[in-house]
C-alpha cells in the first residue's frame, strides 16, 4: 500500500510541476505567453518522428534487437542525439529566433521536457490504479469473459509483474520524481548550450549537445540490461553533470 500512496504522490508532482513552475517564471520572468507549450509541443512531435524512425528500422532489420546491448546502445544513443538535439537546434535557430536569452532559455528547456513530464505523471497515476486492480483480481477468466486463453496467459504474466513491483521497497515509488527532475536539468543545460552556439554561431557547441545527449542515452540502455538501480542513477549522474555545465555557460548569454 505504501508503494502506491508513494507511486501516486509522484504521479501528481510530475502532472502538476511543470505547469506550476511555468506559472510562476512566466509571472517573474515576463516570459512570451505560449512559449512552454510552443516547447513542449515540438520536443513531442521530435519524439514522434524519432520513434517512429526507430520502429520502422525495427520491422526493417528484426535482428537489430538480437545485436548485443553495446550495439543497439551505440545505434540508440547516436540516433537519439541526432534526433533531439539537431531538432532542439532547429526549432531554436528557425522558429523561435526570439528565444536567445538566458532566463527565455530556462524557460524554453522547462517547456521542452515540461509537457513530456506531465503526460508520464498523468499516465503513472492511471497505470498504478490499474496494476492494483489486476493485482487484486483473483480470477481473470471470471472478471475478462470475453478474454482468449492467450490474452488471460499476459494478463496473467502483467498480474505477477505488477505483484513483484509493488512488493519492492516502497521508496521506488518516487524513483520518477528523481529521474525526469534530472532529466529536466539536462534538457535546460542543452536548451543553453544550443543557445550559446547560435549567439557563437559555433557548431561545436551544436555537436557537444548531440554527443551529451547520445552518451546519456547510451548509457542509460547499457544500464536498463543491468538493474533497475542502474536505470535510477544513471539520470542523477547525468544531471548533475548538466548542471554543471549550464552553471559553467550561464554566464555567456544575456541574462534578459
Amino acid at each position: 500500500m505504501t508503494f502506491i500512496i508513494l507511486a501516486c504522490i509522484s504521479g501528481i508532482v510530475l502532472a502538476v510541476a511543470p505547469f506550476w513552475a511555468s506559472r510562476v517564471l512566466r509571472s517573474r520572468w515576463k516570459m512570451p505567453r505560449g512559449l512552454f507549450f510552443k516547447a513542449g509541443l515540438a520536443m513531442l512531435v521530435i519524439e514522434v518522428i524519432h520513434l517512429a524512425a526507430i520502429g520502422n528500422a525495427t520491422s526493417a532489420w528484426p535482428q537489430i534487437m538480437e545485436w548485443p546491448v553495446y550495439l543497439r546502445a551505440l545505434v540508440f544513443g547516436v540516433t537519439t542525439g541526432l534526433f533531439v538535439e539537431l531538432g532542439r537546434f532547429l526549432v531554436l535557430d528557425k522558429m523561435m529566433k526570439g528565444v536567445r536569452s538566458l532566463k527565455e532559455g530556462i524557460y524554453f528547456g522547462l517547456g521542452w521536457n515540461g509537457l513530456e513530464t506531465a503526460m508520464l505523471g498523468i499516465a503513472i497515476v492511471i497505470g498504478i490504479f490499474g496494476a492494483q486492480t489486476l493485482v487484486s483480481t483473483n480470477d481473470l477468466a471470471t472478471s475478462f469473459p470475453e478474454a482468449s486463453k492467450s490474452d488471460i496467459e499476459q494478463l496473467k504474466t502483467f498480474q505477477n509483474q505488477a505483484a513483484e513491483l509493488m512488493r519492492t521497497n516502497a521508496v521506488v515509488g518516487l524513483a520518477p520524481i528523481l529521474e525526469r527532475g534530472s532529466m529536466m536539468v539536462i534538457d535546460i543545460s542543452l536548451t543553453l548550450l544550443i543557445l550559446l552556439a547560435l549567439a557563437r554561431g559555433m557548431t561545436s557547441y551544436i555537436w557537444a549537445a548531440v554527443a551529451f545527449r547520445a552518451l546519456f542515452s547510451g548509457v542509460l540502455v547499457l544500464a536498463g540490461d543491468l538493474n533497475g538501480i542502474a536505470t535510477e542513477i544513471v539520470p542523477l549522474a547525468f544531471g548533475i553533470m548538466a548542471f554543471l555545465l549550464a552553471w559553467k555557460i550561464r554566464k555567456s548569454l544575456r541574462p534578459e
